[in-house]
């Protein structure tokens, strides 16, 4: 079951909503079972609107030469896109292009993905591994201008795409479309053939989710913050859990707040004023629920999960 409800999640790009998921495979504890392993699966709750984003811990490998102690997929990146490479008819290709073959479906096997097609396995590690796509750059997403702080401008190696249009539509002056020349030529730079280009923004926001995720649970188990409690009603950060026995994946909710991308003018000035400042710069403030000012730890995609 658990097989089939990966697959019902990857044909919708690697998340789908959880109402839809349930009443697909039907409710009861072995569901809440399968979507709660966090090995599998995050929950979330964009707007609101509880979701299940498909994960995995499989990575490609890619150290040349590899006998298998890194417990990677075997494959070429270029086969893993398009079920083809072609490096194969030009001047050889050394990786590996037999998915089938004893080494990769031992791993498979290991993980319970054996099962998975080509393009079902493409779509649950575009959102898993952070290696396979090139980077969005979070300095042309602060500052005005048409580059932003981003000082390499179209020579920049990261993807100048507006990160809130990742996740919700937006209007503002940042690109919006992932074949505008710069984004299109780092990604076909990167190996990424023009057919994966529909299903970008999904995969990007998975991605958010999943590391969004992650944090909030290392924070809890580190345990160095301690948290209001909150209601869940709102239209922020919340967790993904209206069904009984689902244990949300984090349960920080969280109310957006004079956001702005730019940096903040008055930061330094007073307590509890100091803003949001990374290796990126200033990316805002937020207060929780009205109650005292929370400051995300990092730099972070404009995600309101």
């Amino acid at each position: 079951m658990e097989t089939e409800v990966l697959k019902i999640i990857l044909a919708s790009q690697g998340a789908v909503d959880t109402d839809y998921l349930m009443s697909n495979i039907g409710y009861g504890d072995s569901t809440n079972q399968i979507i709660t392993n966090r090995e599998k699966f995050t929950l979330c709750s964009p707007f609101g609107q509880p979701k299940v984003v498909a994960r995995t811990s499989l990575r490609l490998c890619r150290v040349r030469g590899c006998t298998g102690s890194c417990k990677g997929l075997h494959l070429c990146k270029h086969f893993l896109f398009s079920g083809s490479c072609q490096f194969l008819s030009r001047r050889g290709c050394s990786s590996s292009h037999e998915l089938n073959s004893d080494y990769n479906q031992m791993i498979l096997k290991e993980l319970e993905l054996e099962s998975l097609s080509r393009a079902e396995l493409c779509t649950l590690l575009l959102q898993s591994d952070n290696l396979l796509l090139p980077a969005i750059c979070h300095d042309y997403n602060n500052g005005p201008g048409e580059y932003g702080i981003c000082q390499r401008a179209d020579g920049c190696e990261r993807l100048h795409i507006c990160e809130r249009y990742l996740n919700r539509d937006c209007n503002c002056h940042k690109t919006h479309d992932f074949n505008e020349p710069q984004p299109l030529q780092i990604l076909r730079s990167k190996g990424v053939p023009d057919s994966l280009i529909p299903s970008l923004k999904s995969a990007y926001a998975n991605k958010g989710a999943i590391r969004y995720a992650d944090r909030k649970r290392d924070e809890r188990n580190e345990g160095n913050r301690q948290r209001p409690q909150l209601n869940s009603t709102g239209s922020g950060f919340s967790a993904a859990t209206n069904y009984p026995g689902v244990v949300p994946s984090y349960d920080l909710h969280v109310q957006p707040h004079d956001w702005h991308r730019g940096r903040w003018r008055g930061r330094g000035r007073g307590i509890g004023r100091v803003g949001f400042q990374g290796n990126r710069g200033i990316r805002g403030h937020w207060s929780v629920s009205g109650n005292q000012d929370y400051y995300p730890p990092q730099p972070m995609y404009l995600y309101h999960w």
